[in-house]
């Protein structure tokens, strides 16, 4: 398997890139960024612009596998692609992408899911669209005027205020072993988060008392819908609630501080799990965080970033333009406090030197 060549696909690919070449795989890769540390590790990188250029550029490489990473579980790849895929199935991608359908699906199997409004919405409510993660395009309806005229593709969801958390596993198909439960950055205003649901990154581990019980909710999921290598189930933890809010079904964000608190290769892991092989549940060895930083206005990069802790490294000379991602902080420490600091020290000492 290390000697077949890898394509990995994504949104932003560089964390997904980087492990793969750490386990010792042959990628190639394909992403909307040319971020100077994917080309240092995958020095083929194919930097697209829109959706629309996959296609050509599908048509034009050779490669023997297909790994996926964000935005594209919902891409309609070629039948020829879709056999490729190391993980879940484009149909399965899409069954779980479906956040309606997903609804249902929990519903049925028994899990406690934030109630959807059909008909009459009650407020407060969070408009979310059908498909696609992230959180950038999800809204908070406080009444009647904030719902805009169109929301076809969108659907109204009860609103639950708690702490965002999620956990990583790995699975077979049938059996799943969760890694690692992880507090969300959702929305964050030192990051520069463009909205108030916005992704910003991970503190892994989550230690709250509920990190065990939804551990193993999460296993139980990837088992009940019978999903393949690593897979993301997002939770909110009110009191002692514990609400399934999304399942994301291929490698996810957390890749990062998950293999900095645990030494776990997660892409090794995700190669195996899909071939039988699932390993033991990891020792936490630190806390570790990921964050990524927005831009508050547009931004001009005038220097290469080359500060420790720094990873996504825009090239000299891109234009970012306000609300959009500039680049990832990651720290380690002895506690969650130190992590924190850690990102907002480095972020205000170093990135305005290089902007």
């Amino acid at each position: 398997m290390k000697e077949d060549k890898i394509l990995i696909l994504g949104s932003d690919v560089r964390h997904i890139v980087c492990s793969a070449r750490r386990a010792g795989y042959n990628v190639i890769s394909i992403d909307f960024f040319d971020d100077v540390d994917t080309l240092e590790c995958d020095k083929d990188h194919i930097t697209i612009r829109e959706d629309e250029d996959l296609k050509e550029e599908l048509k034009r490489i050779e490669f023997d596998h297909l790994v996926i990473g964000s935005h594209f579980e919902n891409f309609d790849l070629p039948r020829s692609v879709r056999n490729k895929i190391l993980g879940n199935s484009s149909e399965k991608m899409a069954e779980v992408g479906d956040k309606l359908k997903l609804a249902e699906i929990l519903g049925e199997l028994g899990y406690r899911h934030p109630e959807i409004y059909d008909d009459r919405i009650k407020f407060p409510a969070v408009m979310k669209p059908i498909r696609g993660g992230g959180g950038i395009k999800n809204r908070l309806i406080l009444s009647e005027k904030d719902l805009p005229e169109d929301h076809d593709g969108f659907f109204f969801q009860k609103y639950i205020k708690g702490r965002s958390t999620s956990v990583s596993s790995v699975s077979d198909g049938e059996n799943a072993i969760s890694l690692t439960a992880n507090e969300q950055l959702i929305g964050e205003k030192f990051l520069n988060s463009p909205n108030d649901f916005a992704y910003c990154g991970n503190i892994v581990p989550y230690i709250g008392k509920k990190a065990g019980e939804m551990k193993k909710i999460t296993s139980q999921i990837a088992s009940d819908l019978n999903l393949r290598g690593f897979n993301g189930v997002d939770f909110i933890v009110k009191k002692d609630d514990v609400f399934v809010i999304e399942v994301n079904p291929r490698l996810c964000g957390s890749l990062d501080p998950i293999e900095l608190s645990t030494g776990l290769n997660v892409f090794d892991a995700h190669i195996k799990s899909i071939f039988g092989e699932l390993p033991g549940e990891p020792e936490i060895k630190n806390f570790s965080g990921k964050a990524i930083i927005f831009a508050k206005r547009d931004v001009e990069v005038k220097k290469i970033i080359t500060e420790e802790g720094f990873v996504d490294i825009p090239p000299i000379g891109k234009r970012i333009l306000g609300g959009k991602p500039i680049t990832t902080i990651l720290a380690t420490g002895a506690s969650r406090e130190i992590v924190l600091n850690k990102i907002g020290e480095i972020y205000k000492r170093a990135l305005p030197k290089y902007l």
